[in-house]
């Protein structure tokens, strides 16, 4: 299981976390109409972050039910929306822009494996222009589709 910070700075909110638990600092919230929550789900993951009408709105954290994943970022209406980290399971990361819960738009997966993409995503595949660095020092720079080279 992968241990996170136990200090998160998340734009203007900051959370401290002991011992499994967090706290929010609702004074360090700036838009009146986005309150500070945590939020836990049947599945056992829990939010913590801005809220609004009863949605995941602004900077928030999003945990797995074990604590293995994470992501880092902005949601609107709910969903993942604009920029974001997300530390996968598996130890991949990825870093950039989210819409509609999905990677999409300029962004970098860093590989367990040493490998790293740096360009475009369409719906959490690698879509458009890219670099595709390989572990051994080979580089791939072209157009990808669905995924593919």
């Amino acid at each position: 299981m992968r241990k996170f910070a136990q200090y998160i700075l998340i734009g203007v909110c900051f959370l401290a976390f002991q011992s499994g638990s967090a706290q929010i600092d609702p004074n360090n919230f700036f838009n009146p109409e986005i309150r500070p929550d945590t939020v836990k789900y049947g599945n056992g993951s829990v939010y913590i972050g801005g809220v609004r009408n009863n949605q995941l709105q602004g900077k928030g954290m999003l945990f797995s039910p074990f604590g293995d994943t994470l992501y880092m970022g902005n949601f609107v209406g709910g969903k993942k929306h604009g920029l974001g980290k997300y530390f996968f399971k598996n130890g991949n990361v990825y870093e950039g822009e989210w819409a509609d819960n999905h990677m999409h738009g300029k962004g970098v997966m860093q590989f367990l494996s040493g490998d790293k993409y740096d360009g475009e995503w369409q719906h959490d595949r690698r879509h458009g222009e890219g670099v595709y660095s390989y572990k051994d020092g080979s580089v791939y720079t072209g157009a990808f589709y669905d995924g593919i080279i």
